[in-house]
C-alpha cells in the first residue's frame, strides 16, 4: 500500500508482533469507527501495540464488509466465516499489500453477489447453494493460497445455476417479450441497411462482413441496450465509413481522403471490443478478410463489386415490433434485483420484463421461476411503503477496499498535517531561542559601548580643537549648501509651462514628463506625459528635494506655444 510506510514512519510504530484477533475486532463499538482521531482511538485498544497498523486496517475492513455484504439471515454464519477469513489475512499482512485480497477481489465480489440474491425459498437449488457455500467457507479458512480455486469453483457452479435460470426465463421471455424485441431490432436494422447499404456497389466479402459483424452488432445493442449505447454510434459510423471506403466511384478528393480514413477504419475495427453477438475468433477472421480488401484498395487495385439488394421486413415482424412501445413507464432495467417482503417471507428476485402492451411487471428468482407479478403502480406503492427495495449493484469487497483506502489516505493526510504543525512549532521555539541569544549579545554590546564611551570621554579634551576646526568647515559647507539651495529655488521659481523634466516617479526610476500647470498660490505643480496624461502632482518642496538629491533634471523649453501661454497667464495674474 502506497501510504503504509509513510504512515508507519509518521506514527513511529514498529512492525506487528501478534495479529489482531477476529473476536477482538468484532467486539469494537460503533464509537470507535466514528472517532475524530482514529489512531488515538486505536492505540487505546489492548491489542493495538502488538497488532500494529495492519490491525487498524483490518478493523476498518471488517466494519466496511459488515455494511456492504448483506444476505439472508440463514447465511449469516457463512458470511461471517468469509469476512473473517479476509480480515484475518489482512490483520497478519505486515507489508499491508493485501495482495491475495486484491488478486481475488473480483471473485469475492461475484461470490458476495450470489449471497445477496439467495433466499430460503429456492427449494433444492437453494439447498445445493448452501452446501457449496459451507464447503467454500471451510476452504477459505485454510489460507489465501486456496482462495482462488475455491471461489472459482463456487462461482462457476452458481453461474451455471443462473445460466439455467436464465434459460428458463428466456423461454418465458421468448413467448412474451423476446420475439417482440427481436422483431423490433430486425425491423430497425433492416431499415438502416436499406438506408445506408442497399443499392450501393460493394464487394461480396464486404457485404458478408456487414451481414455477419456490423448488422448483428447493431441488432445485439437494440435487443440488450439501446440506441443511446456508446457502441451504437460507433457501429453506425463504421457502417457508413465501410460503404464509403469500398465505393468504386470516388471523386479525386474522396480518393485522397481514403488514404487517411482507410487506415483509421482498420485501426478502429481492430481495437474495438468484441461484441457478445459473436465469438472473438469469428470477429477477427472477418476483420482480417475486410482488412485485406482495404489494403488492396489502398494499393490502387480494384475489387469486383455487386449491387447490395433492398431487403423486406415480413408482416409478422412488423406487427410484433409495434408492440415494443406498449405499457406504462417504469424505472426497472433488465437484470435489476430487488428484495420484496410479503409479510410472511422475504424474496429476492430479478426484473424480467413488462408484459407487452400492459402495466404488468414480471420478476423471477435465481431458479428462473416467476415469483412476483405486480403492476407499475403497485410496485411504486411497495417501494414507497418500504415493502420493496432495490439490491444495489455494488461490488461489495471492491467498495469496502475503496472505503478503507480512503480512510487510510485521510489518516495519512492528517498525520502529515500534524507533523508539519509540529515542525513549525519546533522552528518557532528555535527562533525564540535564537532571539534570546541575540538579546544577550546586544546586552554585552551595550556594555562594551559604554566602556568605549568612557574612553572616548577621556579623549574628548584632546579632540576639542579638531572639533572646532570641523565646526568651521561645517559652517562653510552649510553656507555652500544654502547657496546651492537658493540657486535651485531660483531654478524652480523660473520654471515655465512646457518645461520638460526627468523625475523619479517610477520606484526611483526617471520618468520624462512636462510641466503642465504651475499653481504658485498653493505651491503645486502638475506634470503630464507626451500625450497629456497626468503623471504627477507635486509640491514645491517635493521638487526641491529631488533637486537637492540630484534626482531630477529640468530642461530649458523652447519658446513655443506653451511658454507664450504661461506668459499670458502670468500677465493675467498681475492684473488681478
Amino acid at each position: 500500500m502506497a501510504q503504509y510506510q509513510d504512515v508507519r514512519e509518521l506514527l513511529g510504530v514498529g512492525p506487528l508482533t501478534a495479529p489482531a484477533k477476529l473476536g477482538d475486532i468484532s467486539e469494537l463499538e460503533a464509537t470507535f469507527y466514528q472517532a475524530d482521531d482514529p489512531w488515538a482511538a486505536y492505540r487505546e485498544l489492548p491489542f493495538a501495540r502488538q497488532a500494529g497498523l495492519p490491525g487498524l486496517y483490518a478493523a476498518w475492513l471488517w466494519h466496511a464488509l459488515q455494511d456492504n455484504v448483506q444476505c439472508d439471515h440463514a447465511l449469516d454464519a457463512s458470511r461471517s466465516a468469509m469476512i473473517g477469513a479476509i480480515v484475518a489475512y489482512v490483520a497478519s499482512d505486515e507489508p499491508l499489500t493485501v495482495a491475495h485480497v486484491k488478486q481475488n477481489r473480483q471473485l469475492f465480489d461475484q461470490c458476495f453477489f450470489h449471497l445477496r440474491t439467495w433466499y430460503s425459498g429456492l427449494g433444492p437449488t437453494g439447498r445445493r447453494f448452501t452446501e457449496r457455500l459451507t464447503a467454500l467457507s471451510e476452504a477459505l479458512t485454510k489460507g489465501p493460497e486456496q482462495w482462488a480455486a475455491a471461489l472459482t469453483s463456487f462461482n462457476q457452479a452458481c453461474d451455471k445455476e443462473l445460466d439455467r435460470a436464465a434459460m428458463l426465463a428466456e423461454r418465458m421471455q421468448t413467448s412474451e417479450l423476446g420475439h417482440i424485441k427481436i422483431a423490433h431490432a430486425q425491423q430497425r436494422v433492416t431499415g438502416i441497411y436499406n438506408d445506408v447499404v442497399a443499392l450501393h456497389q460493394l464487394p461480396e466479402a464486404t457485404l458478408d462482413f456487414i451481414d455477419h459483424i456490423v448488422l448483428p452488432s447493431l441488432q445485439y445493442l437494440l435487443i440488450n441496450e439501446s440506441e443511446q449505447a456508446p457502441d451504437w454510434s460507433f457501429w453506425m459510423r463504421i457502417l457508413r465509413l465501410i460503404v464509403w471506403s469500398v465505393n468504386p466511384e470516388k471523386s479525386p478528393e474522396d480518393r485522397q481522403a481514403f488514404f487517411n480514413k482507410g487506415p483509421v477504419l482498420l485501426s478502429q475495427l481492430e481495437n474495438q471490443s468484441v461484441s457478445k453477438a459473436f465469438s472473438g475468433n469469428v470477429y477477427r477472421d472477418y476483420v482480417d478478410e475486410f482488412s485485406a480488401q482495404i489494403i488492396t484498395l489502398l494499393k490502387g487495385q480494384t475489387i469486383e463489386t455487386v449491387t447490395a439488394p433492398k431487403r423486406q421486413v415480413s408482416a409478422e415482424v412488423e406487427s410484433l415490433s409495434q408492440l415494443q412501445n406498449g405499457g406504462a413507464e417504469h424505472h426497472f432495467s433488465a437484470g435489476d434485483w430487488l428484495e420484496f417482503d410479503s409479510g410472511e417471507t422475504l424474496i429476492r428476485c430479478q426484473f424480467l420484463m413488462q408484459a407487452p402492451g400492459t402495466d404488468t411487471l414480471l420478476f423471477v428468482n435465481r431458479s428462473g421461476h416467476k415469483v412476483l407479478q405486480k403492476t407499475v403502480e403497485q410496485m411504486s406503492a411497495c417501494f414507497d411503503a418500504g415493502i420493496a427495495q432495490e439490491i444495489p449493484k455494488i461490488p461489495s469487497l471492491s467498495a469496502a477496499l475503496a472505503a478503507v483506502n480512503a480512510r487510510m489516505e485521510n489518516l495519512h493526510e492528517r498525520l502529515t498535517t500534524q507533523a508539519l504543525a509540529e515542525q513549525q512549532e519546533r522552528e518557532k521555539l528555535e527562533r525564540q531561542k535564537q532571539a534570546l541569544i541575540q538579546a544577550k549579545k546586544r546586552q554585552l554590546l551595550v556594555k562594551k559601548e559604554a566602556e568605549v564611551k568612557a574612553r572616548a570621554e577621556a579623549e574628548r579634551l584632546a579632540l576639542e580643537r579638531a572639533a572646532r576646526e570641523q565646526a568651521i568647515k561645517a559652517r562653510q559647507l552649510s553656507e555652500a549648501r544654502e547657496a546651492r539651495e537658493q540657486q535651485l529655488r531660483d531654478t524652480l521659481d523660473n520654471l515655465t509651462l512646457g518645461t520638460w523634466a526627468d523625475l523619479p516617479l517610477d520606484d526611483g526610476k526617471a520618468v520624462r514628463c512636462k510641466l503642465a500647470v504651475s499653481m504658485r498660490s498653493t505651491n503645486k505643480y502638475i506634470f503630464v506625459d507626451r500625450v497629456g496624461r497626468k503623471v504627477a502632482e507635486l509640491l514645491y518642496d517635493d521638487l526641491l528635494g529631488y533637486l537637492l538629491r540630484d534626482e531630477a533634471v529640468f530642461y530649458k523649453p523652447e519658446q513655443g506655444f506653451e511658454n507664450r501661454l504661461e506668459t499670458i497667464v502670468r500677465g493675467l495674474r498681475r492684473t488681478e
